[in-house]
């Protein structure tokens, strides 16, 4: 299982974008959460998700980082990715 954290200003399609880019790369999307809140300093509507991903056989977390990395630049986003410590 690999943990997914997506944090950017809050915009419509965010979240198609990114289960778009899984999808393609065959991911499957286990658990999904995300909000919206407000910015502390600038005020901005912010948006997080916080999702639990399966990658398929033969993706590997750089492979996926680096396409992950493209949007992220993209949709103007910060992306983390990281192997669930208990998949450790």
């Amino acid at each position: 299982m690999v943990n997914l954290e997506l944090t950017g200003i809050d915009h419509p399609g965010i979240v198609r974008d990114i289960t778009h880019l899984l999808a393609a790369q065959q991911v499957t999307i286990e658990k999904l959460e995300t909000k919206i809140f407000t910015a502390s300093m600038a005020g901005a509507s912010m948006f997080y998700a916080a999702a639990q991903i399966r990658l398929p056989q033969g993706l590997s977390l750089a492979s996926l980082s680096q396409a992950i990395e493209t949007l992220a630049d993209d949709i103007m986003v910060d992306i983390n990715l990281e192997i669930d410590p208990q998949d450790q």
